[in-house]
């Protein structure tokens, strides 16, 4: 049976106000992201218990840089959030706010981060083909991670985008 195409849905993202840690990666693609994601859950995780503030989900990974997203030196800040609350009390990291965005190009990655990068692949693919440009931080919100076992994984991409023309 063949696999199916991926679903783009086009939609909103409301803002989001994230507790945070970042870090800087030397590029994109999964060789150099994936080595910052644990350890920026473990510098994250136990600053959010230590200040008393609880681990929300879903958790969300955003990319920054200078504007295509890399910095002029050609890296990319990886930033790794968990939902803030009003009335959470600061530590050792920080509290930011994610911007409405009023269109955003989304898709579900089922399955294990292994796999992530062919979808993000056709997200791209997807925007440049319907007449669409990005227009802002990529996203990767956590919709199901508890699991030990990554195939049960689910992740929402999101990018992003306005109309071409």
């Amino acid at each position: 049976m063949p696999e199916s195409a991926p679903v783009v849905e086009l939609k909103p993202l409301p803002a989001v106000s994230l507790h945070e840690v970042v870090d800087t990666a030397p590029g994109f693609g999964p060789e150099n992201i994936a080595p910052l994601i644990g350890p920026l859950y473990g510098r994250l995780v136990p600053a959010l218990d230590q200040a008393g503030v609880p681990v929300r989900d879903p958790s969300t990974i955003y990319y920054t840089g200078d504007g295509s997203m890399l910095d002029a030196d050609g890296t990319v800040q990886v930033h790794v959030g968990f939902p803030a609350e009003e009335g959470d009390a600061g530590g050792a990291f920080d509290t930011v706010q994610l911007e409405q965005v009023p269109l955003a190009a989304t898709l579900v990655h089922l399955g294990t981060m292994d796999g992530i990068g062919d979808s993000w692949m056709a997200l791209n693919a997807w925007v440049e083909q319907n007449g669409y440009r990005f227009a802002g931080a990529c996203r990767e919100v956590y919709l199901v991670s508890e699991s030990e076992s990554q195939e049960d994984w689910v992740t929402e991409l999101q990018w992003p985008v306005e109309r071409i023309g």
